[in-house]
């Protein structure tokens, strides 16, 4: 991440780019065997981090006193997270707003502060 962000502060006119447009932008710098295993660790990265997502709040619906077993507790998150992701790609018209935006500001800056 950093290493992005000093990319796009070291032109005017790719900050630019980027802000329009990152993967175009991206993949106009880097060459084209690059893609692929740039997109092999994304894509790893992503499905890991929905496991350990699936895995904690599976963990928190036990917690909270959801008496099943902890796979049946992980696969009503799951069912629930698809859920949620058929409505915001093909249902919902305008997910991408202000409250989400401010929704998404909040979770970071809370993350920041569980973390610190």
């Amino acid at each position: 991440m950093v290493y992005g962000l000093l990319l796009a502060a070291s032109d005017e006119q790719l900050s630019s780019a980027i802000a329009a447009d990152p993967i175009g932008a991206l993949t106009a710098l880097v060459l084209t065997c690059y893609s692929a295993p740039f997109a092999f660790v994304v894509i790893l990265g992503l499905i890991g981090g929905a496991v350990l997502n699936i895995y904690s709040s599976g963990l928190a619906l036990l917690t909270l006193g959801l008496r099943v077993p902890r796979w049946v507790a992980a696969s009503i998150h799951g069912v629930l997270m698809i859920l949620g992701t058929i409505y915001v790609v093909w249902i919902a018209n305008s997910f991408i707003g202000p409250s989400f935006q401010g929704f998404l500001i909040t979770v970071a800056f809370h993350e920041a502060l569980v973390s610190a």
